[in-house]
């Protein structure tokens, strides 16, 4: 089997855009049975992925446990609960010390921190992972609401409530998929990134279905 099957679903304004970590035919949420990417091509497929799918020329804010923060690397300093953008320096970060999460927050371009990042994200697999990027014309981030969003489960399942916040895209790994919300211009982008890694692999992308495009609700 050499087919890897990535689900989109398109909106007026969202692209939602699946990736799982298993090569299969599309027909299931995620086949067991089939052979997994780090089988296939390697550790580093996540990253490679990754980096498809986050543009390096925008700031990101990244949702993670503590201790895989920690032990990335990151070089971090205190991040206040309005961060502002416009002459952010070096990476912040917002510590949840009661349920053990943190808010790095990392400025564009930053090419060591951004590499750490598509390393590191994603690796606990128990454990939903966020990746905002921030939007044009946007002056300061508000901390405490990205936290809440991501605090909440219910929110990050639904598809709906990642149109309304401020992120130019919203990156959620959980359950073995990397789930993609972009806006709909940027989605076809975004595939021909996927396609041409794809080829590098010596693997066909092929459409999966589109329901499992996000993360499909709790059973």
């Amino acid at each position: 089997m050499r087919t890897w099957p990535v689900a989109v679903h398109r909106t007026v304004d969202r692209a939602y855009i699946g990736v799982p970590d298993r090569l299969g035919d599309g027909s299931v949420y995620r086949d067991l049975r089939a052979p997994s990417l780090e089988e296939v091509v390697g550790d580093d497929w996540s990253g490679q992925v990754l980096a498809r799918m986050l543009p390096a020329d925008r700031h990101w804010a990244w949702w993670a446990r503590a201790q895989t923060v920690r032990a990335c690397g990151i070089s971090l300093a205190s991040a206040p609960a309005s961060i502002d953008l416009r002459d952010l320096a070096g990476a912040r970060r917002r510590r949840m010390l009661r349920i053990g999460m943190n808010l790095v927050v990392i400025p564009l371009l930053h090419q060591q921190e951004q590499r750490l990042v598509l390393e590191w994200s994603g690796a606990d697999s128990e454990q939903a992972e966020h990746v905002w990027t921030a939007p044009d014309g946007v002056d300061a981030w508000d901390a405490d609401r990205i936290v809440a969003w991501c605090q909440d489960e219910a929110a990050w399942r639904d598809p709906r409530a990642a149109v309304n916040q401020v992120a130019e895209r919203i990156l959620t790994s959980f359950d073995g998929y990397q789930f993609l919300a972009v806006g709909a211009g940027e989605g076809g982008l975004v595939w021909d990134g996927l396609e041409g890694l794809a080829r590098q692999w010596g693997l066909d992308l092929i459409p999966g279905n589109p329901a499992h495009a996000w993360v499909t609700p709790p059973t």
